[in-house]
């Protein structure tokens, strides 16, 4: 079924998200119309389409990737044209974190225990997908050769060799391990629970230094010689 809300901006769509998403579970297609007094849309009258829950971006293999987990999809873009092509996972997953690194494009299935790995070059899944022992991946990084997955479920984060696809799970990374970064500067968790980050030995999978943040470290990258974490002092 098509379904239409109508809104003086669409701004309002906060409102009703959670019905949206509601109805978007149930296979509807969700559409909001608005005035939208945007100098860059000329003010006209537009049409979105809603109900499509956009998780994450990353960008990598000269394209924009985008998971969505109600669709059980992965949405690549084509940053010079804006062309969209989108790529099917299987039924029922629900794609969060994704990265691009080692000629592949990994997704993390939060709700069917895996991760997926996409070949750019074919728009296709390559095997089933690796199994996460606790069954929730959520964030992904790239970087030090192997793909860095967040299961916050099991306080533990998991190493996959991509050349191989298996995983090895780092225990005792901390709680609540929200988010994964990986670069020149290491591997880095930020811990959500226990308010503190934890850097990765990558070629032992063990936690080598903890760092207290305070708070509830949310978010996590490394560049420029350092570790940056966002905090929610809230």
């Amino acid at each position: 079924m098509r379904i239409l809300f109508a809104a003086l901006h669409n701004g309002y769509y906060r409102n009703i998200e959670s019905v949206v998403d509601a109805l978007a579970a149930r296979g509807h297609d969700i559409f909001l119309a608005a005035e939208r007094p945007d100098s860059a849309l000329g003010g006209q009258s537009i049409v979105e389409r809603l109900g499509a829950k956009y998780r994450n971006v990353a960008y990598g293999e000269g394209s924009v990737w985008v998971t969505n987990d109600v669709k059980s999809t992965v949405l690549r873009i084509d940053p010079a044209t804006l062309t969209q092509r989108v790529i099917a996972l299987p039924a029922g997953s629900a794609p969060k974190g994704i990265a691009v690194g080692g000629g592949s494009v990994w997704v993390a299935d939060s709700v069917g225990t895996k991760v997926f790995r996409i070949d750019p070059r074919t728009n296709r899944l390559v095997g089933s997908g690796t199994p996460v022992i606790a069954g929730h991946p959520e964030e992904v990084a790239f970087g030090q050769g192997y793909v860095w997955v967040t299961d916050e479920s099991a306080d533990s984060v998991l190493r996959i060799d991509p050349a191989t696809g298996e995983g090895v799970s780092v225990e005792q990374v901390g709680n609540g391990p929200s988010a994964v970064a990986a670069g020149d500067e290491g591997v880095w968790v930020a811990n959500g629970l226990a308010g503190m980050a934890a850097q990765i030995d990558p070629r032992t999978a063990k936690v080598v230094r903890t760092v207290h943040t305070g708070f509830r470290p949310g978010g996590i990258a490394v560049g420029g010689g350092a570790v940056w974490v966002a905090i929610d002092s809230g």
